[in-house]
């Protein structure tokens, strides 16, 4: 009696397993079948029930709904979906090429603060590879640097422990390098600073108030850091350096899930 039970738990175990794996695939499927179909916005309504679902840590889920967006004409939030993916994943280069399109040709050529050299170099490293196997790699490059190291202890030959040893620091360089990268990651996915333009000719204001004095007006889809939070208004800084404040409700930050319309 006990077996025939354990038995039924075992496979209620795996049904709801399988369950679990199966929904969000079935789902993403059919999302996908919606924008073959040029049912842009049903396919839109499908990419972020995924999302709302928390099947926010996949990458290809926003390069979808970038493309759903785009095809429907919201280049704003295309633009805010192709940004989020590569926050997940640096090594899309899909997304960032129809990222690059966008705010050529969409937002035409704009004046823009140059980013500093280490911001720079140590993005370019993180876009080789996703943040899921920046993580992957932290524990992959730790269990063989310990490996390496123990071989390095227990070798009784000279030059075998020099080898090892040398394998061992390398290891060791890869495992910070990885856990910097994917602590690093994580912190811009969570706590990212930048958000999208969604409103039509958005009035950058000198201070937090709408009778104070215009400084300029952004495109829908222009990417703006965010300095304070004074709800219902934020500080902000342009790309071309100058800073001001905005309503809250003219911007979506990229540090949210899904886009709160």
């Amino acid at each position: 009696m006990k077996r025939k039970i354990a038995f039924v738990l075992f496979l209620m175990a795996t049904w709801n397993v399988s369950w679990a794996n199966i929904q969000p695939d079935s789902l993403f499927q059919e999302a996908s079948n919606s924008y073959n179909s040029k049912n842009y916005q049903q396919a839109i309504a499908q990419y972020l029930l995924l999302l709302t679902d928390g099947y926010s840590s996949n990458d290809d889920v926003f390069y979808n709904l970038g493309n759903a967006y785009y095809r429907n004409g919201n280049v704003a939030l295309a633009i805010w979906s192709y940004e989020k993916c590569l926050l997940l994943n640096g090594a899309n280069s899909d997304a960032q090429v129809n990222l690059d399109f966008l705010n050529n040709s969409a937002l035409g050529d704009q004046e823009s603060v140059p980013e500093n050299f280490f911001n720079y170099f140590w993005k370019s490293i993180y876009s080789l590879m996703s943040w899921k196997w920046w993580t992957i790699s932290v524990i992959i490059s730790l269990a063989i640097a310990i490996g390496l190291f123990l071989m390095f202890l227990l070798s009784a030959q000279a030059q075998r422990r020099r080898i090892f040893f040398v394998l061992a620091v390398l290891l060791a360089f890869v495992f910070i390098l990885s856990l910097a990268q994917s602590v690093s990651g994580h912190f811009r996915m969570k706590n990212n600073k930048y958000a999208i333009v969604l409103s039509e000719a958005a009035t950058i204001k000198s201070s937090p108030d709408t009778n104070g004095t215009s400084i300029a007006v952004l495109m829908p889809g222009v990417k703006v850091k965010i300095v304070e939070d004074k709800n219902p208004w934020i500080e902000i800084i342009a790309p071309d350096g100058s800073t001001g404040w905005m309503l809250e409700s003219e911007l979506l930050p990229l540090s949210a899930t899904i886009p709160s319309l």
